[in-house]
């Protein structure tokens, strides 16, 4: 993502607590125009959560499931598109990355349910030792919290399921 575009975002958005607030009521999201995928991104539900999707080049059989930062209150940022295209483009991996509900409207009662319910759907469908489990910032927080809540016998056995990375903070790849 270039700086002008970053900045075209923020300018566009305008940052405030009446903004934030309003983007937290919305459960749809559309990926901003200016992002350029290797491959088309799909959406579909998981219970009431969108999750965004994209199939691996052939090459690569990794698929990366992102959980995006943002403080608990922001929507997807460009710059979380622009990672997950730059890494699906440069490896040829899979992604797929939900769109939880955000506070101060919804608080993790809410969110973590719905997060493990499309956890435990994709784990029926996918190799777990062929996935990656990342969250930057506030989304690998995310990850741990989930991990080390009473619903971790649904999460995962920890068998070498998965790798978690955890990156404080993204702002380019290139």
């Amino acid at each position: 993502m270039t700086s002008k575009m970053f900045d075209k975002f923020l300018i566009e958005r305008r940052f405030t607590v009446e903004n934030t607030i309003k983007d937290t009521d919305k459960m749809k999201y559309e990926i901003p125009k200016e992002i350029k995928f290797p491959r088309p991104v799909t959406k579909r539900m998981c219970g009431k959560t969108e999750i965004f999707e994209s199939q691996g080049d052939g090459k690569s059989d990794l698929t990366l499931m992102y959980i995006h930062g943002g403080a608990y209150c922001l929507q997807f940022l460009p710059f979380y598109w622009d990672f997950l295209s730059n890494i699906s483009e440069r490896t040829g991996c899979a992604f797929t990355t939900p769109n939880y509900p955000l506070t101060p409207k919804y608080t993790w009662k809410e969110s973590h349910p719905m997060v493990i319910e499309y956890y435990n759907e994709f784990k029926k469908s996918h190799n777990m030792s062929k996935v990656i489990i990342c969250g930057d910032s506030v989304g690998g927080g995310y990850i741990l919290s989930l991990l080390q809540s009473k619903s971790i016998r649904t999460f995962t056995s920890f068998k070498n399921d998965f790798i978690i990375t955890l990156c404080r903070y993204y702002w380019s790849c290139r």
